[in-house]
């Protein structure tokens, strides 16, 4: 499976390229980023906003809002 931040949701795929989920509560995404160890997708949206995906099992565990505007970058430290 892939996650794809397009315009207005995030989608999940799976490898033939079908589509699995549109998550809505993660509107308008602008950065994604998968964390392996602890099963989390991350997302940075333009309003925002930076919320947690469990992907084990499938509800969003925080949401966080910066205060900061439309995110310019987004990493993780490894």
């Amino acid at each position: 499976m892939y996650a794809v931040a397009q315009k207005k949701y995030l989608h999940i795929y799976d490898s033939n390229g079908i589509e699995l989920h549109c998550l809505r509560d993660h509107l308008e995404p602008k950065f994604i980023d998968f964390l392996p160890y602890h099963f989390l997708l991350t997302t940075a949206s333009k309003m925002g906003f930076l919320q947690y995906l469990d992907i084990s099992i499938g509800k969003t565990i925080a949401e966080i809002k910066t205060k900061r505007g439309e995110p310019l970058g987004m990493m993780q430290n490894v």
